[in-house]
């Protein structure tokens, strides 16, 4: 028995854009993120930034300035680009959800060691800015372990 597969295309590429803008402001998004809760430690609480937090910071540079680049391609892009992809985007479709996966690791980590350290004192935001990412990384986990969030290149 021979079966036959058949991909399931979608009619349009708008979809497939607004997916790839979707995950390309919420790295953005979380790149911003940690760069406060690095300010915040820094300047805020006068403390002096560890090895793991100055890592965290270049790690986080790195992948803000590939966001912007991201988010830039994403205005310029053509159909043309879609159908016949460069090696460029086929690099940056697979570290894409990489990397955010691990800013909001990061940023789970940064809010859960100040919720630790800060167990005492009641700190409603704290709690909730927690919350908050750490669902993020979840969905953004189970997002790139069915690989919902990479690129893939259409054809019409």
């Amino acid at each position: 028995m021979n079966f036959i597969i058949h991909e399931i295309k979608p009619k349009s590429n708008d979809s497939m854009l607004f997916v790839h803008f979707v995950f390309a402001t919420l790295n953005f998004v979380s790149c911003l993120e940690i760069f406060w809760l690095i300010f915040e430690l820094k300047y805020v609480k006068k403390k002096v930034l560890g090895v793991d937090v100055k890592f965290c910071l270049y790690l986080n540079i790195t992948h803000f300035l590939y966001s912007v680049s991201q988010m830039i391609n994403l205005f310029s892009i053509r159909i043309e680009a879609l159908i016949e992809p460069s090696l460029s985007c086929d690099i940056g479709g697979e570290l894409s959800p990489t990397f955010l996966t691990m800013n909001l690791l990061v940023i789970v980590i940064f809010a859960f060691d100040t919720i630790w350290k800060n167990f005492l004192r009641t700190d409603s935001q704290r709690f909730r800015n927690f919350i908050l990412w750490s669902t993020l990384f979840w969905v953004s986990w189970i997002a790139s372990t069915l690989g919902l969030n990479r690129y893939i290149p259409l054809e019409l």
